[in-house]
C-alpha cells in the first residue's frame, strides 16, 4: 500500500482529471477544478487501481467496492506535489499535480498485478473520497472507499455525478524496463555466474527476441555448451518461468521470444562444459572428429609501461633580490637633516631596506613514452564436414554419409601501444626573506641587522614522484572473445580461417587511452602544475608568479 499522498484540497464538486504514466513508469495525476468557496463539497484524496471495472453497470442496488478484488491504493503518499496557482484563489481554477515514482509503482503493480498484466490490458482508477466544509477546508466525513459510501455521506444535489469518479479507464502503462542477459556455468553442484550483460530498455508488452550463444568460452579455455534457458522477473530473480531444455529437445533453448515483465526481465542461460563427444555434436560412428581440448587459454592482458623519455623543459627563475636601502635621520618622511651633510651627535637615524618578497628557480620536464599491451584475442570455430563410411552386408557395401564436427579455439597475443605524456618537477628552489644587514660608519657599532616585520613568506605545496607508475595508469584491458563461428566443409575438415587483421582491430578497440597526471605545484594559491588525472596527455604547467617588492615597513628600524 502506498502512503502519504496529499489530499486534493480545494477540489470542488466537478473537475478535469488527467491520470497517466510517463515512459519511465512514473504515475502523474492532475486534477483541475474550481477552488471551493462555501458549502459542503466532496474531494478526491486518493485512488484505488484495479485491472477490471467494478462500477460499470452500477444502478444503486449494490455497493460498488473496488477493494474487494486485487487492487493497489494510492492513498496519502506522493513523491512530489505541485499546485498551480499556489495558494489557490477561491472561485478560480486550480490544478493539483501528484507524481509517484516508477520504483514504487512497479513494485506495487508487480506484487498485485503480476498475472493480470502479463498481457496488455487497461487499468481502472476509482476515487477515494471525503466530504469537507468548503468554508474551512476541514474534513467532515470519510475517507470513503466505495461508491455507495460517498453517495450517501451527505445530501448531495446530484449524487449520480459521483459515478464519474469510478472506473476511469487508463491504458498507457507501458514503461520502458531493462532486459538483462545472465549466463551461468553449472559444474557438478556449483552454479557460477560468468556473465551479466544489459541488453537495453524495452517497453512493457513489446515483443523481444534474444538469441543466446550455443557455446561460450570460459576463462580457462574450456568450451561450455548451453543446456537450458528460462526467463525471470527482475524484481523476483529466483522465479524461473518458460524453461526450455536441450535434454527435452525443446525448440526455444537458444532463441527466446517474449514480452518483458513489470520491472524488467532476466533472460538466463545455463551452460555445462562441452565434452566434445559425438553425442553432443550430433555426429555418429567413431570419435575421430571429436572436440579439441587444446591448451588452456589465458585471459590476462599485460600492460608494460616503458621508461619515460625526456621531452620539453620549462625553466624559470628570479634570483636577483634587487636589494637597496637608505639611512636617514628620524623620523621617516619628516627627516630633520640631510645625513650627507653631517649628523648632529644629539640626533637619531633610521635604516630602511628593500627587495623582492621571494626568489625562485624552477625547471619542469616533460616525460613521454608508451604503454605496450599484450591483448589475448580468441575465437572459436566450429568446423563441420561429412565423412563417408562403408556399411556392409551380405549383399555388399554401400557408402554412408556421417556428419562430423570439431571445436577449434584460436588465440593470438596482439600488441597494442598507447602514448603517454606528463610533467614532473625536476628542480624547485624557493627563497624567503630572512634579514637585511646594513653597514655604515654612521650607525651604532657600524652595522645594523633588520629582521622582517609583518612579512608573509611564499606559501607553496608540491608533490613530486620520479616513479612513472605514479603518473601513468594503464587503460583497462582483458581477453577479447570474438565468439563462435561455424566453418562448413565438404568431405574433409575445412582449414581454420586466418583472421589476424580482425584480431588486431578487435584488440585495438578493446584498449582505451592511458590515464596520466603531473606532479603537483600550488604556489601562493595558484596551481602552477595540475595533477588532475586526464587521458593520454597531461596539461602543460604554468609559471611561478613574479615576486614583488616588499613594503617599506618590512625591513625598518628607527631610533638608531
Amino acid at each position: 500500500m502506498f502512503n502519504s499522498m496529499p489530499t486534493f484540497v480545494y477540489a470542488a464538486e466537478a473537475g478535469d482529471r488527467d491520470i497517466r504514466f510517463d515512459l519511465e513508469g512514473n504515475l502523474h495525476i492532475r486534477i483541475t477544478s474550481t477552488a471551493a468557496t462555501t458549502g459542503i463539497k466532496y474531494r478526491t484524496i486518493g485512488w484505488i487501481v484495479t485491472t477490471q471495472p467494478m462500477c460499470k453497470d452500477y444502478d444503486g442496488t449494490y455497493d460498488c467496492r473496488p477493494t474487494e478484488i486485487k487492487h493497489v491504493l494510492f492513498y496519502n503518499s506522493a513523491t512530489e506535489e505541485l499546485t498551480d496557482p499556489n495558494p489557490p484563489v477561491p472561485g478560480e481554477p486550480v490544478t493539483s499535480h501528484w507524481i509517484f515514482d516508477k520504483e514504487t509503482v512497479e513494485t506495487e503493480f508487480f506484487d498485485k498485478f503480476y498475472d493480470e498484466l502479463k498481457q496488455e490490458r487497461p487499468l481502472f482508477f476509482s476515487s477515494i473520497m471525503e466530504s469537507f466544509d468548503a468554508a474551512t477546508g476541514k474534513t467532515r466525513k470519510g475517507p470513503f472507499f466505495t461508491l455507495n459510501e460517498i453517495m450517501y455521506a451527505e445530501s448531495w444535489q446530484h449524487p449520480e455525478d459521483l459515478k464519474a469518479y469510478f472506473d476511469l479507464d487508463i491504458t498507457d502503462y507501458k514503461p520502458f524496463v531493462p532486459i538483462t542477459e545472465v549466463l551461468y556455468l553449472v559444474d557438478g553442484d556449483s552454479r557460477i555466474e560468468v556473465e551479466r550483460n544489459p541488453l537495453g530498455d524495452y517497453q512493457l508488452y513489446q515483443k523481444v527476441q534474444h538469441i543466446f550463444s550455443e557455446f561460450i568460452l570460459l576463462d580457462d579455455g574450456r568450451i561450455a555448451k548451453i543446456f537450458r534457458s528460462y526467463l525471470a522477473p527482475e524484481l523476483r530473480p529466483d522465479q524461473e518461468e518458460f524453461e526450455q531444455r536441450v535434454d527435452r529437445n525443446d525448440e526455444k533453448v537458444i532463441v527466446r521470444d517474449f514480452t518483458p515483465f513489470i520491472g524488467g526481465s532476466l533472460v538466463v542461460a545455463e551452460y555445462i562444459v562441452d565434452s566434445g563427444d559425438d553425442d553432443d555434436d550430433g555426429g555418429g560412428g567413431d570419435d575421430g572428429g571429436g572436440g579439441d581440448d587444446g591448451d588452456i587459454i589465458s585471459g590476462v592482458c599485460k600492460p608494460v609501461i616503458s621508461p619515460p623519455n625526456i621531452g620539453q623543459s620549462l625553466s624559470g627563475e628570479d634570483l636577483n633580490p634587487n636589494a637597496h636601502g637608505v639611512i636617514k635621520s628620524d623620523t621617516r618622511g619628516n627627516e630633520r637633516f640631510d645625513v650627507l651633510l653631517g649628523i648632529p651627535t644629539s640626533e637619531t637615524l633610521y635604516a630602511n631596506a628593500f627587495g623582492k618578497n621571494y626568489l625562485y628557480k624552477n625547471n619542469f620536464v616533460q616525460q613521454t613514452g608508451k604503454v605496450t599491451y599484450t591483448v589475448p584475442v580468441t575465437k572459436t570455430y566450429i568446423l563441420t564436414w561429412t565423412e563417408t563410411r562403408q556399411s556392409c552386408s551380405p549383399e555388399g557395401c554401400v557408402p554412408i554419409p556421417v556428419p562430423r564436427q570439431q571445436v577449434t579455439r584460436v588465440q593470438e597475443q596482439m600488441t597494442v601501444e598507447r602514448d603517454f605524456s606528463y610533467w614532473i618537477i625536476d628542480n624547485l628552489e624557493v627563497y624567503a626573506l630572512d634579514k637585511a644587514t646594513m653597514t655604515n660608519y654612521a650607525l651604532p657599532g657600524g652595522t645594523v641587522t633588520l629582521n622582517p616585520t609583518g612579512y608573509t613568506p611564499p606559501n607553496f605545496s608540491a608533490n613530486h614522484s620520479s616513479n612513472v607508475k605514479d603518473h601513468v595508469i594503464p587503460a583497462d584491458c582483458g581477453l577479447v572473445d570474438l565468439g563462435v563461428e561455424p566453418v562448413p566443409g565438404g568431405d574433409a575438415p575445412p582449414p581454420v580461417p586466418n583472421e589476424s587483421a580482425l584480431f588486431q582491430s578487435s584488440a585495438e578497440a578493446r584498449v582505451g587511452q592511458n590515464k596520466v597526471k603531473n606532479d603537483l605545484l600550488v604556489f601562493n594559491g595558484q596551481t602552477v602544475m595540475n595533477d588532475s588525472q586526464v587521458e593520454r596527455t597531461a596539461p602543460t604547467p604554468g609559471t611561478i608568479p613574479t615576486p614583488t617588492e616588499i613594503s617599506q615597513d618590512v625591513l625598518y628600524q628607527n631610533n638608531l
